[in-house]
């Protein structure tokens, strides 16, 4: 089982690394291994989710291998799901 890291930032410091140049870095490269599409139904218009949480997940966050292209409708099931599963 991998160790989990629990953040312990504020949301405020979380969103302020959202907005950096190394975040928009990880972003750009996810998106260029992804060929700017979702990889669940190869549509455009995508958003990049981090496969291991990002506030859990530190030392993962600038990861490419961590993180996956996903079109909004995708991304927000994938959300759901994770949700779904913590209730179990």
């Amino acid at each position: 089982m991998p160790i989990v890291w629990i953040s312990k930032e504020t949301y405020e410091q979380r969103k302020e690394i959202r907005h950096s140049h190394k975040y928009g870095e990880w972003k750009s490269k996810v998106k260029e291994r992804d060929f700017n599409k979702c990889r669940l139904c190869n549509k455009n218009n995508i958003e990049v989710h981090h496969i291991k949480s990002f506030k859990r997940y530190k030392r993962l966050r600038y990861k490419v291998s961590n993180g996956i292209c996903l079109c909004q409708q995708c991304h927000k099931k994938i959300h759901k799901y994770q949700d779904f599963i913590k209730t179990l």
